[in-house]
């Protein structure tokens, strides 16, 4: 059986970002910290443009080097093949732990809606659910196959030995490598 390549985070990736520094140059924070952090992936691209923050082509430059580097981090997630369910069981719950905050909020803080912005904590809240969820299902995804091909047994049939073993019809000690002991003639070879 193939498995059709699909390019589902190249265009998700792009599509959920760039929205979120271009919003959240309008709320950047204190000392621009939630814009910064929104516009993580397309730093880079701050290089190539002027330094001034105040710039108004700024957000888009940023965004668009941004989107660029989604794109690419996309195109690497669908060639790793991450599960597109865990990604998303992460993205959402993550947004749903980020909700429950901003509620636990406006009940325990004053004016939570005059002195904070929902403009500024809705793309935050997603920038960080969006970091959070592409890095823990690319780990998971290493991981598995780490432990995927630690548990995996060699194609010909044989079972992998350690540096010395020993045989277990006549207890005789076989050398790396050898599957029939020398002594017996007693085969490792599966059937």
């Amino acid at each position: 059986m193939t498995h059709k390549r699909t390019i589902f985070f190249a265009l998700i990736l792009p599509l959920l970002w760039t929205p979120c520094p271009l919003v959240q140059y309008k709320f950047p924070g204190d000392e621009y910290f939630a814009f910064a952090i929104s516009s993580i992936p397309g730093l880079w691209g701050m290089r190539f443009v002027s330094g001034d923050i105040h710039d108004p082509t700024l957000p888009l430059k940023v965004a668009l080097a941004g989107a660029l580097t989604a794109v690419i981090i996309g195109l690497l997630m669908d060639w790793m093949r991450v599960f597109k369910k865990t990604w998303a069981t992460l993205f959402f719950s993550s947004i749903a732990v980020f909700c429950l905050i901003a509620i636990v909020l406006c009940f325990t803080a004053k004016n939570f809606t005059s002195t904070k912005s929902w403009g500024g904590f809705i793309p935050l809240a997603t920038t960080l659910c969006l970091y959070f969820s592409v890095v823990i299902s690319v780990i998971s995804k290493i991981l598995g196959l780490v432990i995927r091909k630690l548990r995996t047994q060699p194609d010909n049939g044989e079972v992998a030995l350690p540096l010395h073993t020993e045989c277990l019809s006549c207890g005789e000690i076989m050398q790396a490598g050898e599957a029939t002991c020398a002594k017996c003639g007693w085969s490792y070879k599966a059937k």
